[in-house]
């Protein structure tokens, strides 16, 4: 029976286990706190945002109900954790701290948190290396080893759980960021194809799935603007589409910080002559929506960034 509190032992492991680790450096990600910005999500507050907090990827907040029907769906976590209920509670409680370090903008020590209980926190563990790695890393190459990274644990995590939605959801984030810089071959546009195919299965099981309807969104942009014959005649990526996949995202919730940012990126990629003057709009937008956590606010700056560099290049 698994005890994370007990077991000390067996607890390392699994953290050496899960740890992704630089092949290059052979040290444990590099971390960069946000710029003095700080939340608080103590008090219930966590609970209380949750819905908006995950109005992207719709993850369930972490309660022994919500663990136990996780572990219980899935043999081999089942293995690893048993089923008695201290042990939930005790999971769900310490999944609740490490989400909300990383909501309250301690990246590293939402990442440390959620590993150290092993595969049931791979997704917060996740996420936090791919805010850092994404917004944070100044040099391409770290952020790039750390969205691989992300990807490989997400992968870990789903051949434990092979339909775990969050899960998906940020490999194909992790993995489309990455692809963003590669260059134009065959096998990276079959990879467009994969992340395309996944995020399709995601959304005709929950039609209102936002993080899905963006990745496709983006990726049928990305597709059409990289290589729009190839990404059309084997995969179906295609500016329509993309632009169509906006529509309904933002059908949903026209204030979608995230989305707004997205959209503004790819419609300079898809009209880099006519495009400005909608992401310039798009960004604005961005911009008047008030952060309520740190993944809010890195959104937030990057939009800011993007607006800036946009102005710029007009002057």
């Amino acid at each position: 029976m698994f005890n994370p509190r007990r077991n000390i032992f067996l607890l390392s492991l699994l953290l050496l286990i899960a740890l992704p680790i630089s092949a290059e450096t052979n040290q444990s990600p590099q971390w960069k706190k946000l710029d003095t910005i700080q939340f608080d999500l103590s008090n219930g507050k966590l609970k209380q945002l949750w819905p908006k907090l995950h109005q992207l990827d719709q993850h369930p907040f972490p309660t022994p109900e919500v663990i136990a029907q996780q572990i219980q769906s899935s043999p081999k976590l089942l293995k690893i954790y048993g089923q008695e209920t201290k042990t939930f509670t005790q999971l769900a409680n310490d999944l609740q701290k490490a989400w909300q370090s990383l909501h309250e903008g301690n990246l590293e020590a939402g990442y440390k948190q959620a590993l150290a209980l092993g595969p049931i926190g791979y997704y917060p563990a996740g996420h936090a290396l791919y805010l850092n790695g994404y917004y944070l890393m100044d040099d391409d190459r770290v952020r790039q080893q750390q969205l691989v990274e992300v990807s490989e644990l997400m992968e870990k995590g789903l051949e434990l759980e092979p339909n775990n939605t969050s899960l998906i959801v940020l490999y194909c984030y992790s993995m489309g960021r990455h692809l963003e810089e590669q260059p134009v071959k065959l096998n990276n546009v079959n990879k467009y194809g994969r992340l395309k195919k996944y995020s399709e299965q995601i959304l005709e099981k929950n039609p209102h799935h936002l993080g899905a309807m963006l990745m496709l969104a983006s990726l049928h942009a990305k597709g059409a603007a990289k290589a729009p014959t190839l990404s059309k005649l084997y995969f179906g990526l295609t500016k329509q589409r993309a632009l169509s996949y906006y529509e309904q995202a933002f059908a949903e919730d026209k204030e979608l910080s995230l989305g707004l940012v997205s959209y503004a990126d790819n419609i300079l990629r898809l009209e880099p002559d006519d495009g400005r003057k909608q992401a310039i709009a798009a960004l604005e937008k961005s911009l008047a929506v008030v952060p309520i956590d740190s993944s809010g606010y890195l959104v937030w700056q990057d939009a800011h960034k993007k607006m800036i560099r946009l102005q710029h290049s007009n002057s």
